[in-house]
């Protein structure tokens, strides 16, 4: 992508120790994202930036989408995604179907 930067909103703890980073896991194991940030600097850059983001609080939605609206997204970008489908029960039979798998 050629991208100079990269913004995310994983979860994880950053602390700074003598001239270096250190990669904490998340406070709250269920959320902790660390293990897809070890290689990034993340809020500090944001800090030393001055970005109004590097103290924005969390998220759980997929924040590059505007609105938060994944559904619309996904009916511009991905629309063969959308489609109804079958459900089966453990045995095979088939008891109905959904109305889109990304819904």
């Amino acid at each position: 992508m050629e991208a100079d930067y990269l913004a995310t909103g994983h979860y994880a703890r950053i602390i700074k120790a003598d001239r270096e980073y250190k990669l904490l896991k998340g406070i709250d194991p269920a959320k902790d994202q660390s293990y897809v940030l070890y290689m990034l600097k993340v809020r500090s850059l944001a800090r030393e930036f001055s970005l109004p983001i590097a103290e924005r609080e969390e998220s759980q939605e997929i924040c590059f989408i505007p609105g938060n609206d994944y559904r619309h997204f996904l009916r511009l970008y991905a629309s063969e995604a959308i489609r109804p489908g079958p459900i089966y029960d453990a045995k095979g039979h088939l008891l109905g179907t959904h109305k889109r798998l990304p819904f």
